[in-house]
């Protein structure tokens, strides 16, 4: 069976189903670095042109924040510059919106998203990188069984620990919820 490759803005892994019909899990991590450690850890076998592919599995990359909070004058063009007098502004509700620069890259990863069965959020284990997973799975529109793939350590041995122990995403609402009122 040809292999679906992409060129994203995070890394993902993506486990092909046997049907062809689209991805069983898609496991979304917030760099290059933890993916290639993901990847040894399951044993990665092939590396290609911007992928790594681990027995049914495929891990390709890239970089950075995908989606950003609008900006005030997108909600109100009164807010374009501030003043006393249009204090507060709380938009309601909050609008996110591409970063243009990875616009490309997003479209592939919520493709892959919205072809998941099962998504893993993999990005790192703080305010942040919950809060970047938060965002692109917002985007993706879909309500899908959503797991988390928490590590605090990149050993082999921590890695498949953690694969193996996936908490529901819900378990980290509360965490989701610190980096929302902080961004």
């Amino acid at each position: 069976m040809p292999r679906k490759s992409v060129f994203i803005d995070v890394w993902i892994i993506v486990r092909v189903s046997a049907e062809g019909d689209g991805f069983v899990r898609v496991i979304v991590a917030e760099k290059p670095s933890v993916a290639l450690d993901i990847a040894q850890a399951l044993g990665q076998t092939q590396r290609h042109h911007g992928y790594v592919t681990v027995g049914s599995d495929t891990i390709t990359w890239a970089y950075g924040h995908l989606v950003t909070l609008a900006d005030p004058a997108q909600y109100n063009p009164s807010w374009k510059t501030w003043s006393w007098a249009t204090l507060p502004m709380i938009p309601s509700p909050f609008q996110l919106q591409p970063i243009a620069k990875t616009q490309d890259h997003l479209r592939h990863l919520l493709n892959f998203i919205q072809k998941a069965q099962q998504i893993v959020c993999a990005t790192d284990a703080d305010r942040e990188g919950e809060l970047i997973f938060r965002y692109i799975y917002q985007l993706a529109g879909v309500q899908k069984p959503v797991y988390r793939l928490w590590l605090s350590e990149n050993t082999p041995h921590a890695i498949r620990q953690a694969v193996e122990s996936l908490r529901p995403l819900a378990a980290y609402d509360s965490l989701a919820k610190a980096a929302q009122a902080r961004a």
